[in-house]
């Protein structure tokens, strides 16, 4: 069975996912990466609208908004001891996600994250 959360790409909408992510098992290292992912897609990618599909018992997340193109996949991720000021976001991301796929389909990101398995 997969869980579907769609919100508004907003600032406002970021405790209820977080609330979402918890009530499925997520940690608050994986809730860091989702929140992390969708900030992006509301200030960067100036999304209008964000989905988090997720199935039963996994920590497997599907994240969609239909911001501008952007694959995080792609360009340096330094290491910690070697950023100024911003970039942590993304290198946080790297280094908690086990599996990172990116596409474009139909006008939206999509991305999948692979965390490991749900602690209940």
């Amino acid at each position: 069975m997969r869980l579907v959360l769609t919100l508004p790409a907003c600032t406002g909408s970021l405790e209820p996912l977080s609330e979402f992510l918890r009530a499925q098992g997520l940690g608050i290292l994986e809730e860091l990466v989702v929140n992390e992912l969708v900030t992006n897609a509301i200030v960067h990618g100036r999304a209008r609208c964000f989905r988090v599909r997720m199935g039963s018992g996994c920590k497997r997340v599907w994240l969609l908004d239909d911001g501008m193109p952007f694959n995080p996949l792609e360009g340096p991720v330094r290491p910690m001891g070697e950023m100024r000021e911003g970039g942590y976001g993304m290198a946080i991301v790297h280094k908690v996600a086990r599996g990172l796929r990116y596409s474009r389909k139909g006008g939206w990101n999509c991305l999948t994250l692979e965390f490991g398995e749900v602690e209940r």
